[in-house]
Protein backbone atom coordinates (compact mmCIF):
# COMPACT_ATOMS: atom_id res chain seq x y z
CA UNK A 1 0.00 0.00 0.00
CA UNK A 2 3.10 2.68 1.35
CA UNK A 3 4.41 1.48 -2.37
CA UNK A 4 1.58 2.21 -4.29
CA UNK A 5 0.80 5.83 -2.59
CA UNK A 6 4.62 6.47 -3.18
CA UNK A 7 4.38 5.59 -7.01
CA UNK A 8 1.10 7.62 -6.67
CA UNK A 9 2.59 11.01 -5.56
CA UNK A 10 5.62 10.03 -7.69
CA UNK A 11 3.11 10.42 -11.05
CA UNK A 12 1.71 13.66 -9.59
CA UNK A 13 4.66 15.72 -9.75
CA UNK A 14 5.43 15.32 -13.48
CA UNK A 15 1.61 16.34 -13.87
CA UNK A 16 1.74 19.23 -11.35
CA UNK A 17 4.92 20.34 -13.60
CA UNK A 18 2.94 19.83 -16.73
CA UNK A 19 -0.02 22.13 -15.68
CA UNK A 20 2.00 24.63 -14.61
CA UNK A 21 4.30 24.78 -17.45
CA UNK A 22 0.36 25.05 -19.75
CA UNK A 23 -0.77 27.97 -17.42
CA UNK A 24 2.55 29.90 -17.81
CA UNK A 25 2.72 29.48 -21.21
CA UNK A 26 -0.85 30.42 -22.20
CA UNK A 27 0.03 33.34 -20.05
CA UNK A 28 2.51 34.32 -22.33
CA UNK A 29 0.99 33.57 -25.14
CA UNK A 30 -1.52 36.14 -24.58
CA UNK A 31 -0.98 38.89 -27.32
CA UNK A 32 0.21 42.60 -26.03
CA UNK A 33 2.00 43.58 -23.63
CA UNK A 34 1.17 43.38 -20.06
CA UNK A 35 2.05 46.86 -19.00
CA UNK A 36 -0.63 47.67 -21.20
CA UNK A 37 -3.28 46.89 -18.47
CA UNK A 38 -1.48 49.00 -15.86
CA UNK A 39 -1.86 52.13 -17.83
CA UNK A 40 -2.08 51.82 -21.28
CA UNK A 41 -0.38 53.81 -24.04
CA UNK A 42 -0.24 56.66 -21.47
CA UNK A 43 2.56 55.72 -19.62
CA UNK A 44 6.32 56.55 -20.39
CA UNK A 45 8.52 54.27 -21.57
CA UNK A 46 10.86 54.58 -18.30
CA UNK A 47 7.76 53.36 -16.47
CA UNK A 48 7.11 50.79 -18.68
CA UNK A 49 10.44 49.72 -18.41
CA UNK A 50 10.32 50.02 -14.59
CA UNK A 51 7.09 47.75 -14.57
CA UNK A 52 8.60 44.57 -17.34
CA UNK A 53 12.03 44.63 -14.50
CA UNK A 54 9.82 44.28 -11.34
CA UNK A 55 7.52 41.87 -13.20
CA UNK A 56 10.53 40.44 -14.06
CA UNK A 57 9.58 40.44 -18.04
CA UNK A 58 12.61 41.50 -18.94
CA UNK A 59 13.98 38.08 -18.54
CA UNK A 60 14.67 35.23 -20.50
CA UNK A 61 11.15 32.36 -20.55
CA UNK A 62 12.99 29.77 -18.39
CA UNK A 63 13.94 32.28 -15.79
CA UNK A 64 10.48 33.98 -15.53
CA UNK A 65 9.10 30.22 -15.92
CA UNK A 66 11.67 29.21 -12.94
CA UNK A 67 10.27 32.58 -10.43
CA UNK A 68 6.46 31.21 -11.41
CA UNK A 69 7.45 27.90 -10.62
CA UNK A 70 9.21 28.70 -7.32
CA UNK A 71 6.32 30.89 -6.13
CA UNK A 72 3.98 28.77 -6.71
CA UNK A 73 4.62 26.32 -3.40
CA UNK A 74 4.21 30.21 -1.31
CA UNK A 75 1.46 30.48 -2.61
CA UNK A 76 3.16 33.52 -4.46
CA UNK A 77 0.96 34.39 -8.31
CA UNK A 78 2.92 37.38 -8.25
CA UNK A 79 0.97 40.84 -8.60
CA UNK A 80 -1.77 41.47 -10.43
CA UNK A 81 -1.17 43.72 -13.78
CA UNK A 82 -4.36 44.91 -13.61
CA UNK A 83 -5.35 46.08 -9.91
CA UNK A 84 -1.90 46.23 -8.53
CA UNK A 85 -2.14 44.01 -5.38
CA UNK A 86 -0.78 40.77 -5.12
CA UNK A 87 -3.03 37.73 -6.78
CA UNK A 88 -2.93 36.22 -3.07
CA UNK A 89 -5.17 39.10 -1.53
CA UNK A 90 -7.14 39.20 -4.64
CA UNK A 91 -7.63 35.39 -3.92
CA UNK A 92 -8.83 36.09 -0.24
CA UNK A 93 -11.09 38.11 -0.81
CA UNK A 94 -13.32 36.29 -3.44
CA UNK A 95 -12.70 32.80 -1.96
CA UNK A 96 -15.44 33.37 0.23
CA UNK A 97 -18.10 34.68 -2.76
CA UNK A 98 -16.56 32.08 -4.69
CA UNK A 99 -17.46 29.23 -2.22
CA UNK A 100 -20.81 29.69 -1.42
CA UNK A 101 -21.23 30.25 -5.52
CA UNK A 102 -20.04 26.40 -5.60
CA UNK A 103 -21.91 25.31 -2.81
CA UNK A 104 -25.13 26.59 -4.50
CA UNK A 105 -24.13 25.24 -7.85
CA UNK A 106 -23.63 21.87 -6.12
CA UNK A 107 -26.61 21.56 -4.02
CA UNK A 108 -28.69 22.47 -7.39
CA UNK A 109 -27.10 20.20 -9.68
CA UNK A 110 -27.72 17.37 -7.06
CA UNK A 111 -31.05 18.13 -6.39
CA UNK A 112 -32.48 18.12 -10.01
CA UNK A 113 -29.98 15.22 -10.26
CA UNK A 114 -32.05 13.10 -7.46
CA UNK A 115 -34.93 14.45 -8.24
CA UNK A 116 -34.74 13.55 -12.43
CA UNK A 117 -33.33 9.98 -11.50
CA UNK A 118 -36.25 9.11 -9.40
CA UNK A 119 -38.49 10.20 -12.06
CA UNK A 120 -36.34 8.12 -14.73
CA UNK A 121 -36.69 5.31 -12.51
CA UNK A 122 -40.62 5.94 -11.56
CA UNK A 123 -40.98 5.80 -15.45
CA UNK A 124 -38.90 3.27 -16.67
CA UNK A 125 -38.95 2.16 -20.62
CA UNK A 126 -41.26 5.26 -20.97
CA UNK A 127 -40.11 8.75 -23.46
CA UNK A 128 -39.93 10.34 -20.33
CA UNK A 129 -37.05 7.58 -19.26
CA UNK A 130 -35.42 7.94 -22.20
CA UNK A 131 -35.23 12.10 -22.48
CA UNK A 132 -34.03 12.02 -18.40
Amino acid sequence: MLTYLGRRILQLVPALLGVALITFLIMRLIPGDPTDMAGGQTISEEVRAQLRAQWHLDEPLARQFWIYLTGLPRLDFGVSMRFGIPVRQLIAEYFLRSLQLGLVAFVLAVSIGITLGILAALSRGTWLDRII
